[in-house]
């Protein structure tokens, strides 16, 4: 990259012990942003000192942290806000590495493999049922049980690639899934789970078409839960004043719980920087 010896410079002071210099050249690496990530990365990998690792890597996490930030605020401001490039923006601040285009191309597949099989005179229910068969049957997909000391389970590109990851990743992949193909599917917001609804026209109200929920799906295993079993959990975990608000969950929302739950991953590991880092910029972007 261009300044190589602006760079070398950078990197020599990383040891420097005045915390003062450390934080000016921190912000140095970070305005150059992403294209320093490899070089830093790689200096990472050829070290053996452990006070250096761990600078390089709170450089390497303020890097991603900012990159993450400016696109989300972005996405937030653009006529285009879906959840499928909210989504990538997470896995590329897990994994720099990400490649978007190999991640497009698997949805494309996921997606023609469901459109083929869809036809106008199917029921809801039907409609489910086969992107059911197509993820966990053809493609085999499987949801885990959410780990909170691993990143991978909340990398939405992993999911699409390895066909594994938590009820984050799921929920977006089955929601974006159903964005591409026209059918109302979104998050719901319910209390200590990551489900979805089938959202169908109702009456007309006020001069616009009331929504309502035909039927709740998890999006880990596809399985169908009625009115009544959502009441159920509710009463089960003492929840009934949530009834009222059962209701969808906007990208922006959804995305702010995802982020909070990838904090957890931080706070596990006792890294209570980066952890309080991923909290202050989940909270700014839902007040944005």
């Amino acid at each position: 990259m261009n300044n190589s010896s602006e760079i070398s410079a950078l990197i020599n002071l990383i040891e420097d012990p005045d915390e003062l210099v450390y934080q000016s050249i921190t912000e140095r690496f970070i305005e150059h942003g992403q294209p320093i990530i490899p070089v830093l990365k790689e200096q990472l990998d050829f070290t053996l000192d452990l006070s250096l690792q761990i600078r390089i890597d709170e450089i390497l996490f303020k890097i991603s942290l900012t990159i993450l930030e400016k696109g989300l605020k972005d996405w937030k401001i653009s006529t285009n806000s879906d959840l499928k490039q909210a989504s990538i923006l997470i896995s590329q601040f897990i994994d720099i590495e990400t490649n978007q285009d190999e991640v497009m191309f698997e949805l494309e597949k996921i997606k023609k493999s469901v459109w083929l099989e869809l036809h106008d005179y199917l029921t809801p229910l039907e409609e489910i049922n086969i992107i059911n068969k197509i993820l966990f049957s053809y493609y085999k997909f499987k949801g885990v049980i959410q780990n909170q000391i691993s990143f991978n389970e909340f990398d939405f590109s992993k999911l699409v690639i390895t066909k594994k990851g938590n009820s984050f990743t799921f929920s977006a992949l089955y929601t974006i899934l159903c964005e591409m193909l026209s059918i109302d599917v979104r998050p719901v917001n319910i209390p200590k789970q990551n489900l979805l609804a089938y959202f169908s026209d109702g009456n007309f109200v006020n001069g616009e078409t009331e929504k309502r929920i035909l039927f709740f799906i998890d999006p880990m295993s596809g399985q169908i839960f009625t009115h009544k079993n959502i009441l159920e959990y509710l009463q089960k975990i003492n929840e009934m004043d949530h009834l009222e608000l059962v209701d969808d969950m906007n990208n922006k929302k959804f995305i702010h719980k995802w982020l909070m739950g990838l904090s957890k991953v931080h706070k596990e590991n006792e890294e209570i920087i980066k952890h309080s880092s991923i909290v202050s910029l989940a909270n700014k972007f839902i007040e944005l």
